[in-house]
């Protein structure tokens, strides 16, 4: 599995997020594992207080969603700006 992670950074240094689209944390249900964290090669999410923060939007890979499929057990991130 790590290789497939590599192998899915490689992929979205390419595109870059636009500002109507970017991930949001469900802080209430968050366990904390900071997997988000660990897998965003971006570096769009940093550990405070023991949980994720999104601190840099603007590098999120636009629709790309792996730390929402790959790395949150917990279901708990979303996007600002998708229809639900």
């Amino acid at each position: 599995m790590v290789g497939m992670l590599m192998t899915e950074r490689k992929f979205v240094k390419e595109i870059k997020m636009d500002k109507n689209w970017y991930p949001m944390i469900g802080h209430a249900r968050c366990v904390g594992d900071l997997y988000c964290v660990e897998f965003c090669s971006p570096a769009v999410f940093e550990e405070k207080s023991g949980k994720p923060a999104v601190v840099s939007n603007e590098n999120c890979v636009e629709f790309y969603r792996g730390c929402q499929k790959v790395a949150c057990e917990s279901d708990v991130i979303t996007y600002f700006g998708e229809e639900v």
